[in-house]
């Protein structure tokens, strides 16, 4: 039935993603320091990677440098007035 065909794209659409992002994977295409959009990576897990490094850059009596950006608002303006207000 044609009900089904949104349902069907959408599973199908999401199998190939995941095809996709496993080749990428394990073909080592992407760096392990990549953690955002990775399965068992999470911001827990950048906040902890981040505290650690500062942390040890302090007892090693280094200077470090961290650089922080506020997306919170990045997108909100990326796509035209008309939809955002229609």
């Amino acid at each position: 039935p044609l009900r089904l065909l949104p349902v069907l794209v959408k599973y199908r659409e999401l199998r190939g993603m995941d095809r996709i992002m496993y080749n990428l994977r394990h073909s080592k295409l992407f760096s392990d320091s990549q953690l955002g959009f990775m399965p068992h990576n999470s911001t827990e897990l950048v906040i902890c990677t981040v505290v650690d490094w500062m942390k040890n850059v302090v007892s090693k009596k280094e200077f470090g440098l961290t650089v922080s950006f506020d997306i919170t608002s990045a997108f909100v303006h990326a796509i035209g007035r008309q939809f955002c207000f229609s």
